[in-house]
């Protein structure tokens, strides 16, 4: 359990680096947010999110942390298939998605897709040594990605496609995508420098 304490805390700190911030679970909804009811995956308000998500309720994590539980996840992903959510006013806007071990990278980005709304396109895709990233933009998100406390007028979501070891250590084998880092679009040359 310390180990995937530690985990998250470096995940979460990757997500502040990176220009996500957290809010706690408290951050009232804005109207704009409150419109997104059939939202579930990225972008979902807190409650839509709750309603199709199982939290975990163990007591071990922090809470909203960690939703899905799944054994076939092994350490990576602390046994879940969503963890280390991130919401900005009241809106979730960043997570991890673990994935199977050897998930090959096609399955990884219809796993990734299927987090968005149907209307979602892909912007790019770009990939090197250290990861690869898909930017996807959806006109359902705009206005809530709009709201200036979270400030993406462009509705633009990236994924980071990353491969865990067993031992924690992070890297990028497109034949063993098992985490992908979720969160507010970036743009490709930011892509270009995005490690795991």
């Amino acid at each position: 359990m310390k180990k995937f304490k530690l985990a998250i805390a470096v995940a979460m700190a990757a997500f502040a680096l990176s220009g996500c911030s957290t809010a706690s679970t408290a951050s009232t909804p804005t109207l704009t947010a409150s419109a997104n009811k059939d939202i579930v995956g990225f972008g979902a308000t807190l409650s839509s999110w709750n309603s199709h998500h199982v939290a975990d309720k163990s007591g071990d994590f922090i809470p909203g942390c960690c939703y899905n539980a799944d054994s076939s996840l092994k350490s990576w992903g602390g046994n879940f298939r969503y963890s280390d959510v991130v919401l900005d006013n009241g809106v979730v806007t960043g997570y991890s998605l673990n994935l199977p071990a050897k998930t090959k990278l096609d399955d990884a980005k219809a796993a990734a897709l299927a987090e968005l709304p149907k209307d979602a396109k892909i912007s790019f895709f770009f990939s090197h040594r250290g990861s690869a990233t898909l930017e996807a933009t959806s006109e359902l998100l705009k206005p809530i990605l709009a709201d200036p406390q979270i400030g993406d007028a462009k509705g633009s979501v990236d994924f980071v496609f990353c491969s865990v070891a067993s031992d924690g250590s992070f890297g990028y084998n497109p034949d063993n995508v098992n985490s992908i880092w979720v969160k507010l679009g970036t743009g490709l040359e930011a892509a270009k420098d995005a490690t795991c």
